[in-house]
């Protein structure tokens, strides 16, 4: 990250599965905003593909953390949802305790399975708001799309479920909906979007791959969140 101009810190969070590996991204910001950043991957980004995304955080004056999720130490996988909720939670009270982060200037950021964890969490914690990224209503309802000759339901469980959450969630919502994203169907985002009853929630579409951001919706995608902080009088500017 150090050779496009952006500054990084490793830290480790003890949590009752171990320590979880995170980042820092912080910004020269006096706004003090935090970004939870809870990715669709259990790895942290580095690759040069995704620079693109810290660079407007960091220019919007956010810091960023983003942490790896609990893993399984015999399959290198994560396990179960409530790995993903754990990480977040151990992430939340790292900002607020350890940091003295003040809850109403910290921001979740769920992509993909990431918005699991950030929506449950959301619920449950004071928080500025949400920013949901190519998310979807349950794995069920995922992989029916993936392979709709099978009944999923038979052979997989009804794991990473948030349709009741995201229907009770009353924090501000942004959504990212790519119409190219090669992983998670188009119409997941439209249905949580459909299913939040926040009385503060916008829904943004992008034609590619958040991942293969081109300029125009690169200047999309920044205002989209500018004005996003704007409206939790985050930023000024």
């Amino acid at each position: 990250m150090r050779q496009f101009g952006l500054e990084y810190e490793k830290v480790s969070l003890p949590s009752a599965y171990g320590n979880i590996e995170a980042c820092i991204v912080p910004s020269k910001s006096e706004n003090k905003i935090w970004l939870l950043y809870l990715q669709n991957s259990d790895r942290l980004y580095y690759s040069e593909k995704n620079i693109w995304r810290y660079r407007i955080w960091n220019y919007l004056g956010m810091n960023v953390i983003v942490p790896n999720y609990i893993l399984n130490e015999q399959t290198q996988s994560v396990e179960n949802p409530e790995k993903l909720y754990q990480t977040a939670l151990v992430t939340y009270n790292y900002l607020t305790n350890i940091l003295e982060a003040p809850s109403d200037r910290i921001i979740f950021y769920g992509e993909g399975v990431g918005a699991y964890a950030a929506i449950r969490l959301g619920n449950e914690m004071s928080l500025a708001g949400l920013i949901i990224e190519n998310g979807f209503i349950s794995l069920q309802s995922y992989l029916q799309d993936l392979y709709p000759i099978f009944n999923i339901r038979w052979v997989v469980p009804n794991w990473l479920d948030i349709e009741k959450e995201i229907a009770e969630i009353d924090k501000p919502l942004l959504f990212f909906n790519s119409l190219k994203d090669e992983t998670f169907p188009f119409r997941h985002t439209q249905m949580l979007y459909e299913k939040a009853t926040s009385g503060q929630k916008k829904i943004v579409v992008l034609k590619k791959n958040l991942q293969q951001i081109k300029e125009k919706d690169g200047k999309t995608y920044q205002k989209a969140i500018s004005d996003f902080l704007k409206e939790l009088k985050l930023r000024n500017l």
